[in-house]
């Protein structure tokens, strides 16, 4: 790496941090893990959210798809933040699962998702500036943009193709994997708060 691209890639971390996130890193591309079995869960069990935003499966690009673009790519920074849930969201819950079912936790969680995309996308017009014309975005859970995808509705697009983003995981980026890579302690979902990243391809 020379030091042109250090430094920029180091001004990019300390951007998305003054932006919010608890955390961002510089990685090589290559250390993104890619594996289509993300996607399968998607379907398996199904999510809610399947088929019902054009920001997720089956609307956006395959896992083989993203791993050929990838390819194409040097460095990516990794974002982390940390969501945390009121306690009437959780409270006389007694697993995840029907925390996760709880309109209320959806409707944080789908918040949680559009402040953290707004991040990801200063991220990636920071990239335009620095000169990186193929720099991509992709952020955390399901588009929250919309309180009603127009995916629905026939011969209609998407309402915020400049805002709009797929997840990580909706691109079979295997977000755990990736993080730990990345040096981070990815911890999984509690019943309290979310642990999320989004990746800013560099190219």
């Amino acid at each position: 790496m020379d030091q042109k691209t250090e430094e920029n890639l180091s001004t990019l971390c300390e951007e998305a941090k003054k932006l919010g996130a608890i955390d961002a890193k510089a990685i090589k591309a290559s250390d993104i893990i890619v594996d289509p079995r993300v996607n399968l869960k998607c379907r398996v069990p199904i999510c809610g959210f399947y088929g019902n935003s054009f920001m997720c499966p089956p609307h956006v690009m395959s896992a083989s798809e993203f791993q050929e673009i990838v390819s194409k790519y040097s460095y990516a920074v990794i974002i982390q933040d940390v969501k945390s849930f009121k306690d009437d969201v959780t409270q006389n819950k007694d697993d995840f699962a029907e925390v996760f079912k709880d309109k209320s936790y959806q409707k944080s969680l789908l918040s949680a998702a559009k402040e953290f995309g707004e991040i990801i996308n200063k991220i990636e017009s920071k990239c335009f500036g620095l000169g990186y014309r193929f720099a991509a975005g992709f952020g955390a859970g399901t588009c929250g943009l919309c309180e009603e995808c127009a995916v629905k509705i026939p011969g209609e697009t998407c309402r915020h193709p400049f805002k709009a983003r797929p997840s990580m995981e909706a691109v079979g980026i295997d977000v755990f994997s990736t993080a730990e890579r990345a040096g981070f302690k990815a911890d999984t979902p509690t019943m309290d708060k979310v642990t999320i990243y989004g990746i800013v391809l560099v190219n």
